[in-house]
């Protein structure tokens, strides 16, 4: 019995150990501005956008987003967006932490023609305080390892509200 317990404590250690040095195909809430620690390098051969933000934005309305990541040599990607107001709604392929205020991919999504895009909506918070949007976008190789053929890159946007 206790060398089936030892064994059987091994296998589980093991799987631990595995699970949090590979790959998270799922997205992580990193804050919105690395892929760093697992992906390669930051790399000017990805770009990444954040489209659909208003130039002010008016206290509780919703906005549609889009975040897209380019790179003509990767055939997936991922992305990680961190916003200091307001919250975000995930959409089709991603996931939002409980504060809502981080949104990440669900998995690495395909690309067509070297874009990939993520949609999901944003509601802008109650007062006029200017928010800043930090985001990074990981393009991947799809080899389903975390090395140097994965590039990402960063970008931020700040907007400020203004009551209607």
């Amino acid at each position: 019995k206790s060398k089936i317990l030892s064994q059987l404590f091994l296998v589980v250690s093991l799987g631990i150990i595995y699970l949090t040095m590979s790959s998270d195909k799922t997205g992580i809430y990193n804050g919105g501005t690395s892929c760093g620690t697992c992906h390669g390098n930051k790399n000017t051969a990805t770009s990444v956008a954040i489209t659909g933000l208003p130039t002010t934005f008016v206290p509780g309305q919703v906005y549609p987003l889009t975040f897209t990541v380019t790179n003509s040599a990767n055939p997936k990607a991922g992305f990680n967006i961190l916003v200091n107001g307001g919250t975000f709604t995930a959409g089709t392929g991603s996931k939002v932490n409980t504060a809502k205020t981080q949104i990440t991919h669900t998995a690495a999504m395909s690309a067509a023609s070297g874009v990939t895009t993520f949609s999901f909506s944003w509601t802008a918070p109650a007062t006029t305080a200017a928010v800043t949007f930090s985001a990074v976008g990981n393009s991947v190789n799809g080899n389903n390892t975390d090395d140097s053929g994965d590039m990402w890159n960063t970008t931020t946007a700040t907007v400020s509200g203004a009551f209607p």
